[in-house]
């Protein structure tokens, strides 16, 4: 029998803090951490424009100190996400350390400093790698580091789908919680900046932006890469009510699916397909959902794909519609967790993630442009968050405000939606 599946706890490390209060607080406020870059930092050539600020640079770890010599920075922003979301749900130690509790997490490209780094020892003097090369740049790294630092011996494994990475792992671990393999499972994703030879590649696609990236405007250049790490910790909603756990939302459907198209522009009936899936999961219709966080990088097409796409399913739905990658940039296989945290967080305390700067509507769609410096106040019961990788490959979860007693005490924004415009 399927079970009801909680999530109760949350973590994150992104280019707007150590934590998920930096973050939501630069997503409510509409406040950017994307920086230009020495010119010298990554690009061979001088020809990279902006990114977020390195996590490296980021004020406000609670040691100051650098990742550990076993970590690379993918690992280091997984481990310390999953302990902020491990604090904050309750759920004691001694019941995480078990085969009881799991953890799945997901990456696009795990330790490749620690590759790129090894490369440059052998090219520029002849050096051996380091000796931790292997398991500082392998995909596993972030998961396995959970597993052992919290001493979790249930299943532990990690995806990689490109973008849609994380959201896969997130809507894996709410399957092994539903069909009962596990009580509890820390689930999500990790992504650190690619070194210097990822960088320059990504520049040779030219899809990155010269400024922040706009998802859905009019005038929007491409993507701004991102780093960093976010956590949710799922469990059972029968043990959540139990220990009276802080509910923050049920997850109650997932849907995953391939566009079997093309390696980089998607295709709209593909992440239709996945969309429609995701809600029939969830056994709920387009027009209970209040609120979709978008994949929208700030490409020209794919972001008029996924509009396209969203047009069709929400047809006369009032759903607000929104990407916060314009805040955190785009964490490639982390993104799916930082948005579904976002996600999560204003759907329990009852305001819309909005978008930087007023743009013209050209999507059909009713966008959250915030213009007043606060968010739309909302009290929607019902989110979906979108993640769409390279090669077609797609996921959507879909959230609701719990129907119990115990959830986490919601407290709307005192706003109207005057910052945002359909």
């Amino acid at each position: 029998m399927k079970r009801r599946v909680a999530v109760t706890g949350l973590g994150a490390v992104s280019a707007a803090g150590w934590g998920m209060e930096p973050l939501c607080e630069a997503v409510r406020s509409c406040r950017s951490a994307i920086r230009k870059q020495p010119r010298q930092a990554f690009s061979a050539d001088g020809r990279l424009g902006l990114v977020p600020i390195p996590i490296a640079a980021v004020p406000g770890h609670p040691t100051n100190a650098p990742a550990p010599p076993m970590l690379d920075p993918f690992a280091h922003f997984a481990v310390h996400a999953a302990r902020e979301a491990l604090a904050n749900s309750g759920l004691p130690e001694s019941v995480v350390a078990g085969e009881q509790t799991g953890v799945v997490m997901g990456t696009g490209n795990g330790g490749d400093q620690a590759r790129e780094l090894a490369w440059e020892r052998l090219a520029e003097g002849g050096r051996r790698p380091h000796p931790l090369t292997v398991s500082k740049g392998m995909c596993s790294a972030a998961a396995s580091a959970i597993s052992i630092k919290m001493g979790i011996t249930g299943p532990a494994f990690t995806l990689s789908s490109a973008c849609a990475s994380s959201a896969h792992a997130i809507g894996q671990a709410f399957r092994m919680v539903q069909y009962g393999v596990v009580e509890a499972v820390l689930a999500g994703g990790a992504e650190e900046l690619p070194g210097r030879t990822q960088m320059c590649a990504w520049q040779q696609m030219r899809v990155l932006a010269d400024e922040p990236c706009r998802p859905f405007a009019e005038g929007r250049s491409g993507i701004s890469l991102g780093e960093g790490a976010a956590v949710l910790l799922l469990e059972s909603m029968d043990a959540a009510v139990a220990r009276g756990a802080p509910i923050l939302a049920e997850i109650i459907g997932f849907g995953m699916g391939a566009d079997a198209h093309d390696w980089f522009q998607p295709s709209a009936e593909g992440l239709l397909r996945c969309l429609r899936a995701a809600l029939r999961d969830a056994d709920v219709t387009a027009r209970e959902i209040g609120y979709v966080n978008a994949h929208a990088t700030g490409t020209v097409i794919g972001d008029a794909m996924e509009a396209e796409a969203l047009r069709s399913l929400l047809d006369e739905s009032s759903a607000w519609v929104s990407s916060t990658k314009g805040m955190h940039g785009h964490a490639i296989g982390a993104s799916g967790a930082l948005e579904a945290a976002i996600t999560v967080r204003a759907l329990a305390d009852g305001w819309v993630p909005g978008m930087p700067a007023a743009e013209t509507d050209i999507t059909g769609l009713r966008l959250a442009w915030q213009t007043g410096g606060v968010p739309a106040a909302w009290t929607g019961e019902l989110a979906i968050s979108n993640s769409f990788g390279f090669g077609g490959l797609n996921g959507t979860l879909v959230f609701r405000v719990p129907h119990i007693e115990q959830r986490t005490k919601r407290q709307p924004t005192n706003t109207t939606a005057q910052g945002a415009q359909s």
